[in-house]
C-alpha cells in the first residue's frame, strides 16, 4: 500500500457538509464503487490533509483567518491535531487561495528564513553542513550510519539551535513537516544565492502534480490517465480539455479545492 494525494474539486454548497460531499465525490473510485474498473480501486481510506506538511494550498494574503478555510483532519496513527503552516491550508473557496506559481505568503516566509539565518550566521561559529556531519560519522562508505545521530549532532550546533529557536517553524517536529517549508538551515548556505533566489527555489505550488477529481466526476491522474466515476473503465470518452480546465482549482472561481491523501492498493 502506498500513500498519494488527490485534489478534490467541490461546489460551493459542499461547505455545509464537507465530509459528506468528499465522500460522495470519492465514492465511485473506492473499494465499494459501483462502476467496473480494470484495476481494484484508487483508494481504501482518505483524510483531509496538506496544510501541515507543506503540500496544501497557500492562502491569499489577508485571508489567513477566514473561517471558510479547511485544515487537516486528525492523523490516523495518533488522532492528534495537525496545525497548518502559517499561510497554508488544506483547501477552501477559490477566492481565498493564492494559486500563483510564486505565492506571496510562501515567498515572505522563505525570505524571512533567509534573512534570519544570515543575521545569526554573523553571531555564531560557522555551522557544518549536514553532509560533512554525515561524512564524519561514516568514515567508511561501505558501512551505514545512524540518521538520528547525524540529525542530533547537526542540530546541536549553536547556529542551528539559534535558528530553530527564532524561526516561526523551528519548534515543530521535523519528522512531521515538509522540508520544503521547514527551510532547513542546510539549504540556506548555497553560495551565489540571495533571499529572492532562495525563495524562488524552495517555494512551489505543486499545481499540476496531483491527481485531480473534477466537478463532473472524473479522476485524472498526474500522468493524464482519466477515470470516469459514472462509466468506470468502459467509458468510451475522456474528459474534454474544457471540462478539465473548468474543474481545476486554479481556474474555477466557485470551486473548493481540497487535498486528500489516500492510501491505495494497486
Amino acid at each position: 500500500m502506498a500513500g498519494y494525494a488527490a485534489t478534490v474539486c467541490l461546489p460551493p454548497e459542499a461547505a455545509t457538509d464537507l465530509a459528506g460531499a468528499l465522500g460522495a465525490a470519492l465514492a465511485p473510485f473506492g473499494p465499494s464503487s459501483e462502476p467496473e474498473w480494470d484495476f481494484d480501486f484508487l483508494w481504501d481510506s482518505w483524510r483531509v490533509a496538506g496544510g501541515s506538511d507543506g503540500h496544501g494550498f497557500w492562502v491569499r494574503p489577508g485571508c489567513e483567518d477566514d473561517p471558510r478555510l479547511i485544515h487537516d483532519s486528525p492523523a490516523w496513527d495518533d488522532d492528534a491535531t495537525r496545525l497548518s503552516f502559517p499561510g497554508m491550508c488544506a483547501g477552501g473557496p477559490r477566492d481565498l487561495l493564492d494559486l500563483s506559481e510564486q505565492p506571496v505568503l510562501g515567498r515572505e516566509l522563505a525570505i524571512e528564513a533567509w534573512e534570519l539565518w544570515h543575521r545569526l550566521a554573523e553571531q555564531y561559529p560557522p555551522a557544518l553542513p549536514m553532509s560533512l556531519v554525515m561524512s564524519r560519522l561514516q568514515p567508511d562508505p561501505r558501512r551505514g550510519f545512524d540518521p538520528g545521530q547525524v540529525r542530533a549532532e547537526y542540530e546541536a550546533q549553536s547556529a542551528i539551535q539559534a535558528f530553530r529557536a527564532a524561526h516561526p517553524l523551528g519548534g515543530r517536529d521535523p519528522q512531521r513537516f515538509s522540508a520544503e517549508i521547514q527551510f532547513w538551515p542546510n539549504d540556506l548556505t548555497y553560495v551565489g544565492w540571495n533571499a529572492e533566489s532562495f525563495a524562488h527555489k524552495v517555494v512551489s505550488q505543486h499545481l499540476g502534480g496531483w491527481n485531480l477529481v473534477t466537478l463532473d466526476g472524473w479522476w485524472i491522474e498526474a500522468d493524464g490517465a482519466a477515470h470516469h466515476g459514472t462509466c468506470g473503465s468502459a467509458c468510451p470518452t475522456g474528459p474534454t480539455p474544457t471540462t478539465t480546465r473548468a474543474a481545476t482549482p486554479a481556474s474555477a472561481p466557485e470551486c473548493t479545492g481540497i487535498s486528500t491523501p489516500c492510501p491505495r492498493t494497486r
